[in-house]
This record gives C-alpha cells, sequence and structure tokens, in this order.
C-alpha cells in the first residue's frame, strides 16, 4: 500500500529530503517523471515544467535533454528569460557531458545555444551573446545561417555602443548573402534616389508592387531585413544619408518582397521615426506609426508594440505634448520589462527623464536618469555611459 506523508512545514520537507540517500533520491524522482509522463498521452504542456525538474534531479541525461530543452522553449515563449537560461544552460550541460552525439542531440545543442545567446542579447549580457554566436559560426557552413549569425553579432556590438564592429560584421552579414552595401557618398546618393523611384512607384501603383499576402518561401529576405534594420538605426546615430537610405530600402523591401509581417510594422514604424527629423506634416508621421502599431497588434507582436509605444512617445515629446509623451512611455517602460528588454527600457527611461526635466520636475528625472545610467553600466553600454 502506497501511504502519503504530508509535513506541516517546508523545512521539515526539506530535512527529510535531505536524509534520503542520493541514488534512492534520484529513483523516486525517475519514478515521478514516468507517473507524470504516463498522465497524458500528448506530454501536456503544463507538466512541461515538472517534467524538466524531476528529470534534473533524478540526473537521467536522455530526459533532461527532451524535457529541460522543452522547458526552456516554453519559458522563453513567456518571456520568463532566468528559467529559460537556466533550462537552457542544464541541456548545454548535459549534452556537453557525451562523447559523441546523434543528428537530434547535435541539432539541439545548436537550437539551445541559438537560443540561449538571444536571451543573452536581450538581458544585456552582450559579451556572453557574442561569445555564443562566435562559437555556433564554426559550426555550420549554410550561408543564410551565418549571416544570421553575424547579424546577432553586429547587435550585440550595437548595443554595447560599439559602431565600429557593428558594421563590420553587419558587412559581413550582407556579404553572405551576395549583398553590396554602398559606403562611398556618391554611390549612397545613387542608391537614395534609387530607393526614392520605388518608393514613388509604391505610392502610385500599389496593386502592383505590394504584396498582400506574406512571403513565408524565402526567408533570405527576412534575414537581410534584419541587417539593415540593424544598420538603419547605427546610421541613425552616425550618418544621416545612409540612415535615409537604411530606412528607404527596409520600408521598400517589406512591402514588395515580405508582405504583412513584423518586419513590415516595423519598416512602417521606422519610417514614421525617420520622418519625425523632417518637416513632413506630423498627422503624416502619425499615420506611419499607427499603421505600423496597428499591424503589430493584428500579429501580436509583442516587442513591436512596445517599440511602437516608445516611438509614439518621443513623436509627442517632438510636438512638446508632455502628457501623451509621458503616457505613452510609460506604457513601453512597463511592456519592456514583461519582455526583459534591457536596452529598450534604458531608452524609454531617457525620454521619460527628458519629459520631466522640459517640465522642471528635477527630483524625478534623476530618478530615472538614475535608473538608466544604471542599466548602462550594468551593459557596459559605451554610447549610453558616456
Amino acid at each position: 500500500h502506497h501511504k502519503n506523508i504530508m509535513f506541516a512545514h517546508d523545512k521539515i520537507k526539506e530535512v527529510f529530503y535531505e536524509k534520503i540517500e542520493l541514488e534512492k533520491r534520484k529513483k523516486l524522482h525517475m519514478g515521478i517523471s514516468h507517473i507524470l509522463e504516463n498522465q497524458n498521452d500528448e506530454h501536456d504542456e503544463n507538466l512541461i515544467y515538472e517534467l524538466a525538474y524531476h528529470s534534473i534531479q533524478a540526473q537521467n541525461t536522455d530526459r533532461i535533454l527532451i524535457y529541460a530543452y522543452r522547458a526552456g522553449i516554453k519559458a522563453k515563449n513567456v518571456f520568463a528569460n532566468d528559467q529559460a537560461k537556466y533550462y537552457f544552460e542544464k541541456t548545454l550541460e548535459e549534452i556537453n557531458k557525451k562523447t559523441s552525439l546523434s543528428l537530434r542531440e547535435k541539432e539541439i545543442k545548436i537550437k539551445a545555444n541559438e537560443r540561449l545567446g538571444d536571451i543573452f542579447l536581450i538581458t544585456g549580457a552582450y559579451d556572453s551573446a557574442i561569445k555564443i554566436f562566435t562559437r555556433l559560426l564554426r559550426h555550420t557552413k549554410n550561408n543564410k545561417q551565418k549571416a544570421v549569425y553575424y547579424r546577432q553579432i553586429s547587435l550585440s556590438y550595437f548595443k554595447k555602443g560599439n559602431w565600429i564592429d557593428t558594421e563590420i560584421y553587419s558587412l559581413l552579414a550582407l556579404k553572405l548573402l551576395n549583398k553590396r552595401h554602398q559606403k562611398k557618398p556618391f554611390w549612397v546618393k545613387l542608391a537614395i534616389i534609387k530607393e526614392l523611384g520605388i518608393r514613388l512607384l509604391h505610392r502610385l501603383f500599389p496593386f502592383i508592387f505590394l504584396r498582400k499576402k506574406p512571403n513565408q518561401k524565402n526567408d533570405r529576405y527576412h534575414i537581410l531585413f534584419w541587417i539593415y534594420y540593424t544598420l538603419n538605426w547605427l546610421y541613425a546615430l552616425t550618418d544621416t544619408k545612409k540612415f535615409f537610405y537604411t530606412v528607404l530600402k527596409l520600408l521598400n523591401m517589406a512591402e514588395r518582397k515580405i508582405g504583412p509581417s513584423k518586419e513590415l510594422g516595423t519598416s512602417l514604424t521606422a519610417y514614421g521615426a525617420f520622418l519625425n527629423l523632417t518637416k513632413f506634416p506630423y498627422s503624416m508621421i502619425l499615420n506611419y506609426h499607427k499603421k505600423g502599431l496597428k499591424l503589430k497588434k493584428k500579429l501580436k507582436y509583442d516587442w513591436g508594440i512596445a517599440q511602437s509605444y516608445q516611438f509614439l512617445g518621443y513623436f509627442f515629446l517632438f510636438k512638446g505634448q508632455m502628457i501623451d509623451c509621458y503616457l505613452y512611455l510609460k506604457e513601453s517602460v512597463e511592456k519592456f520589462k514583461k519582455l526583459g528588454d534591457i536596452r529598450e527600457i534604458s531608452i524609454s527611461l531617457n525620454g521619460l527623464f527628458l519629459v520631466e526635466y522640459y517640465q522642471g520636475n528635477y527630483k524625478e528625472a534623476r530618478k530615472f536618469n538614475e535608473e538608466e545610467l544604471a542599466i548602462a553600466y550594468l551593459t557596459k553600454d559605451q554610447h549610453s555611459s558616456s
């Protein structure tokens, strides 16, 4: 007969547990793992964390590779970044103990590293992200995949405030996809004229040139988009003409080659941000921001929605509408905190600092400024901390 043991306090349970011999403890966890697994033939996703826990406690490598990896994916999908990091690191720790790997295990090793690198990128551990993606470069001969890794390294350097390496790695990524990037002023001007021509055609004949459905067949354009996107924000801070070129390139590419997507929503927002710097009517600029936000909401693109709120905050800051600016930036901070994106939190905090400073609320301004600087020092952001 099986008897249930109830504990009056967690501490008593802990002491009781510690007295059980290690091998018995491992068998106990393995047994619980099997019971949970048999509860649902489809492996109910709600049991994944428990299955991962008991597999880890049982120190069973094969089960850890199944359940810790799946738990990491589940945690990452709900932005539980610390939890996801733990599970992916556990997965990799077990894989690295093995002398030979099956094809499935090799795939898990690569995917776990990629996802761990993404987590480091969003949580501000940029040096760790660079290390992972540099290591991954050695494990693929596929140029598209290499371009993705170069782009992630480039983005890491951008978030660190290292402009030189940002451009170097972005250009390496473009080269792998057979794309030449114009650097000389004369060719940049010609490239701008070309993109303006394409922009005009898109406005005059949308029924011919604008893609109505998402392009899911050719991932090359999706990869290219995010490489140019990193360059776009680099040039926003360093080179106005190249910034103009890349922002036009992004919108034209998203409209014609990709269609309704995260990329199109992102490019509409980026174009609106560029127009903030021009003398175009505010209503026209606001329209691009709203179109981008509407598409992102339709796609449930959480990071993009948070970014739209951030950009709308800065849009209203430029207009001098401080209440709207404050509300949008405050909302973007809350959303980015849920996503765990430490750098974007910092950018929104900078806007809140400016709102309070311009209105003479120096105590509040100082609070936002100190929070922003703390993030800059934590992430070693050379741009912000200087």
